[in-house]
């Protein structure tokens, strides 16, 4: 499958709808390390890094399409599924992410996302 076809899977409805439900943080965490859309971006990332600079860059275009502030984000979801796939692919693409996310107004599981890696990262030596 091309990244391409990845990007429209984690910004589908599906994709929306399975991180929408989630209850709770830690319960969103375990979500995303188990669904099967996250799996297959992961997968094209591994071997990539052009495909990992395309997906930060897809990360951050989507992220500047904010039109109404004032309400959520409308990438919230697809942003959560590409920081996670970065963090786990390549953890220094990710933290390029972190500093526009957190000063990007409503957002919200993203930003403890984006947190909760900032904090790992600064903890491992």
């Amino acid at each position: 499958m091309s990244l391409e076809k990845r990007f429209e899977d984690i910004e589908s409805i599906q994709f929306a709808i399975a991180v929408g439900i989630m209850s709770g943080f830690k319960v969103l965490l375990s979500m995303l390390d188990d669904h099967e859309m996250i799996q297959a971006l992961v997968s094209e990332l591994r071997h990539s890094a052009e495909n990992r600079q395309k997906t930060l860059q897809r990360l951050l275009t989507l992220l500047a399409d904010n039109p109404n502030p004032q309400y959520s984000h409308q990438h919230e979801e697809a942003l959560i599924g590409y920081l996670y796939a970065l963090n786990l692919t390549d953890p220094e693409l990710a933290h390029d992410a972190i500093k526009p996310i957190l000063n990007t107004s409503n957002l919200f599981y993203l930003k403890r996302l984006a947190q909760h890696i900032q904090a790992a990262q600064t903890q491992t030596p």
